[in-house]
């Protein structure tokens, strides 16, 4: 089983490690609200996929091919969680990736980061409780002006504090879900500190992890994302190598609707890559 969750509110996980004191003082620089945002140090390069999910619900023919394309079945959902824990995998906090990336903390055998992007509250209803099952820990990235808003395939923000106590941890992905390269330098920055002051004030506690809407991301945008105060943030570049010299452009893979257990094994395989969803061709 995977190392204990570094979000105080996530279900106990059995196991512990040796580097648990060193991690402890990482946690307390990342939960601290004062603490500035800052780069790793460099040169450090970690091998740990990055999973996107966004919704976990029923498939049907009539959803539009974008919403199709995004929706994993919960069955499918559940075996993937089981291909991962009978194969040796470990899921970690993206608490612990940072640990590791910026003070070399080690982390367990084929660690691996699971995440849901928008806030969808299928993530509740039908991943979180799988996930609680094996003692899995995972991320939501949530817009934040859709949380209680009047879509209700979104999540309210009863329920996201409830997702959140199911052991999922809570980041941004800004207010509105804009493209931040599309945007002006006040506009996203804008959206940056207002969504992350928004999950702060609502949850409680610092929220130091971001993902961009669209995979919007460049050096400039990068910076505003560092200087809004988060720690880390996620791309939709596929590969599973993290570098600590570049934080704000974690690479993750995203697993697709139609993808087969054999498809989402080759990206568990191959480096964190899903280019190529017909292993045997």
């Amino acid at each position: 089983m995977p190392n204990p969750s570094l979000n105080s509110n996530a279900l106990p996980r059995k196991g512990t490690t040796a580097c648990a004191v060193g991690l402890a003082a990482l946690i307390a620089l990342v939960l601290t609200p004062t603490s500035p945002a800052r780069s790793a140090a460099p040169g450090r390069v970690i091998d740990v996929p990055i999973l996107t999910y966004h919704r976990v619900a029923t498939r049907r023919s009539t959803l539009p091919k974008v919403t199709l394309q995004l929706t994993v079945s919960p069955t499918a959902f559940a075996q993937q969680m089981h291909w991962l824990a009978h194969h040796g995998y470990h899921p970690i906090t993206v608490a612990e990736l940072y640990a590791a990336l910026h003070g070399g903390v080690p982390l367990p055998a084929r660690p691996v980061v699971i995440t849901f992007d928008d806030g969808y509250r299928d993530v509740l209803t039908q991943a979180a409780p799988v996930l609680a099952r094996l003692r899995f820990p995972a991320i939501a990235f949530v817009i934040t002006g859709r949380i209680s808003g009047s879509d209700p395939s979104f999540l309210t923000w009863g329920e996201l504090t409830r997702l959140e106590a199911d052991g999922v941890e809570i980041g941004s992905h800004t207010v509105t879900h804009l493209d931040l390269l599309a945007a002006t330098p006040s506009e996203a920055y804008g959206q940056l500190v207002q969504s992350r002051r928004t999950l702060e004030a609502r949850l409680g506690h610092p929220v130091r992890w971001f993902a961009y809407p669209y995979g919007g991301e460049d050096p400039a945008v990068a910076s505003l994302v560092h200087r809004a105060g988060y720690l880390l943030a996620m791309t939709t570049q596929e590969g599973a190598q993290q570098s600590s010299a570049a934080p704000f452009a974690l690479h993750r893979t995203e697993v697709a609707g139609q993808d087969t257990l054999t498809d989402f094994a080759w990206i568990l395989t191959h480096d964190g890559l899903a280019g190529v969803h017909q292993p045997g061709s």
